[in-house]
């Protein structure tokens, strides 16, 4: 198995991807705890927190059912001591405009089609971001944009088609619905390069919990207020009838 040093280095990736898909789950699971133990060796997860500010586990009824069993205690005294639902807060208005900051940042996820809860990456790189002043990742493989960790990526072309990366992403539910929009608003899926970036008129993101939300900044690409981008949320929130 891949020591935890290893995983940033692509090849090292690649042996890892093909570790994973032939390996046998119960070996795995006991090279665990010592992978959990090197991991923690490098990493002061108090000095940071921001797992536990943005990425919560999110527990299914069978998740319940099993921890509520080993805990010994009834599945309604788990979910009233343990779990806690809050409300979907969309971005405000002024975020709206004011748009996210972000930097580029050369990874591959594994596994990039498969809904995972692998943010290994995005959380090693909280202190950059907090240090670059950024609210956000922009990942790209050999100069190929892919995506952001939870979010999908969209850029407005010089000729006000829409662009987003085809391959190595997780195809998001709302990217899928914004695609059923392309005849109204010419959006393209193809490989993205950051050159293009470079020559774009704007930028935005998808997520379910962002819906559609400009990007102000890449790298050092300063965009300007696009208003396809509020057109298309508009149209997107209309259609699934979202207040936002």
């Amino acid at each position: 198995m891949p020591a935890v040093k290893d995983l940033a280095n692509k090849d090292h990736q690649k042996k890892f991807r093909q570790f994973l898909q032939r390996a046998d789950k119960n070996k795995v699971l006991k090279h665990l705890p010592v992978l959990h133990e090197e991991a923690f060796k490098k990493i002061d997860c108090l000095s940071c927190a921001a797992c536990c500010k943005n990425y919560s586990p999110r527990f299914k009824t069978p998740d319940i059912k099993r921890i509520s069993k080993h805990l010994k205690m009834r599945e309604s005294d788990f979910i009233d001591m343990f779990i806690t639902q809050q409300p979907l807060e969309l971005p405000s208005e002024e975020k709206f405009h004011t748009g996210l900051k972000m930097i580029t940042y050369q990874h591959q996820r594994q596994l990039p089609y498969i809904k995972t809860i692998d943010y290994l990456m995005a959380i090693w790189l909280q202190p950059l971001l907090k240090q670059k002043k950024v609210d956000d990742v922009l990942y790209h493989q050999n100069s190929i944009i892919t995506e952001c960790p939870r979010s999908n990526f969209f850029l407005i072309n010089y000729d006000n088609s829409i662009l987003t990366p085809a391959d190595d992403i997780l195809p998001g539910i709302t990217r899928k619905n914004l695609l059923k929009l392309s005849n109204e608003f010419n959006i393209k899926e193809k490989k993205i390069t950051i050159a293009e970036i470079k020559k774009a008129k704007s930028a935005f993101i998808s997520s379910t919990s962002k819906i559609v939300l400009p990007v102000h900044q890449v790298d050092e690409v300063i965009f300007q207020e696009h208003d396809l981008i509020k057109d298309i949320k508009e149209a997107f929130c209309s259609i699934y009838s979202i207040s936002a």
